[in-house]
């Protein structure tokens, strides 16, 4: 949701010296409480691809948090490949099953306070997930599989996917985002279409293209 504004607040004094004193006090303790609500809450202020100052749930740190306890599924996922260290095969695995998970009903990010967001945990009990909810779990699922896999999470126009840094397939034109000057290849958690790393729908082709995106480092 977008970032509430301090409500004015009238200092009066005959020295304006402690006005302005008072003020920037007044100033710094409400930044200060601000930024103790949103970290116990959860909650970081961002700047999304329109360059609105937000509020929205702390994706990264949920997903770093829960990778930890993800360790299982993971395991689980890598006996089911030919190639256990082969991070490639382990994203499309993911992504497989991730995109079969049914999608939740995408909230405006403008207008929602996160409520529709489901963590990790959340999102496996319920069986449910929107795209934030869906590409935060695909992160913490790679950061269990390799915590120095670098890895992104990429916001669109009411949409979010992610961006890993692997290997390019031979002979397939993957669809990625140059940052920093280091290319991530895309990938589609949400679903229902299934798609492969590499792959991305049409909608977020035509919202990259237009460089509609922002992003937050993993």
């Amino acid at each position: 949701m977008r970032k509430p504004q301090l409500s004015a607040l009238e200092v009066s004094s005959k020295l304006a010296d402690k006005v302005n004193e008072i003020t920037e006090t007044f100033g710094k303790k409400h930044e200060e409480a601000e930024a103790d609500y949103l970290t116990e809450n959860y909650y970081v202020s961002f700047r999304n691809e329109m360059g609105q100052l937000m509020i929205k749930p702390d994706h990264i740190r949920y997903a770093e948090e829960s990778s930890q306890n993800l360790n299982s599924i993971v395991l689980a996922i890598k006996e089911q490949m030919n190639n256990p260290y082969n991070p490639r095969e382990f994203v499309d695995f993911s992504l497989n099953w991730l995109q079969t998970i049914p999608c939740d009903t995408l909230e405006n990010r403008l207008s929602s306070n996160g409520s529709g967001f489901a963590a990790p945990r959340q999102l496996l009990l319920n069986n449910k997930g929107d795209c934030y909810s869906k590409s935060t779990l695909f992160l913490a699922l790679l950061k269990s599989y390799n915590p120095r896999l670098p890895s992104k999470m990429f916001f669109l126009p009411n949409h979010a996917l992610a961006g890993v840094l692997v290997s390019l397939k031979p002979n397939k034109a993957d669809e990625q985002i140059i940052h920093d000057n280091v290319s991530y290849i895309l990938a589609e958690p949400t679903g229902a279409a299934q798609y492969k790393l590499g792959e991305i729908a049409p909608s977020s082709k035509m919202a990259i293209r237009n460089r509609q995106f922002t992003t937050e480092l993993f």
